[in-house]
């Protein structure tokens, strides 16, 4: 039997270190935070119509990253959902950056730490380099 040196030991971040309450659980109480936040700043559309923009702009991207295993932003997201509802920002505008601020902040309060990360994370520190994958679209969450 070969042995073999390891260096270093990589994790996903999300259903791995941190544990997601069931997608029922936060979706919806996400949307609803964009839609208040959109609302607010004076984008005038039923929460039923803006979630169904956001679903089909949302299974698009999903559909277009198996093949090319890239997936953008989330500015990107919530600025395409925003014209197929007609109002047109850029993925920079400060209205596309507070609505994925506002999914970012609520998607937050439904993670908790698997209770044991802490512990596996410092072991394996103590003699290996570690990593953290994560093909979340929403960087600002990590």
């Amino acid at each position: 039997m070969r042995l073999v040196r390891v260096d270093a030991v990589f994790f996903d971040l999300f259903d791995t270190l941190l544990l997601l309450e069931s997608t029922e659980a936060y979706y919806e109480s996400c949307l609803r935070k964009m839609h208040e936040f959109l609302a607010e700043k004076g984008v005038d559309v039923p929460f039923e119509g803006f979630q169904r923009a956001y679903f089909d702009i949302r299974d698009k991207f999903y559909s277009e990253s198996r093949e090319s295993l890239e997936e953008p932003h989330f500015n990107v997201r919530v600025a395409q959902t925003l014209e197929k509802l007609g109002y047109y920002f850029r993925a920079s505008d400060a209205v596309v950056i507070g609505d994925t601020m506002s999914f970012a902040d609520e998607f937050m309060r439904h993670l908790q730490v698997d209770k044991d990360a802490v512990y596996v994370l410092q072991k394996l520190h103590q003699k290996h380099m570690l990593g953290l994958i994560s093909n979340f679209g929403i960087p600002e969450c990590g």
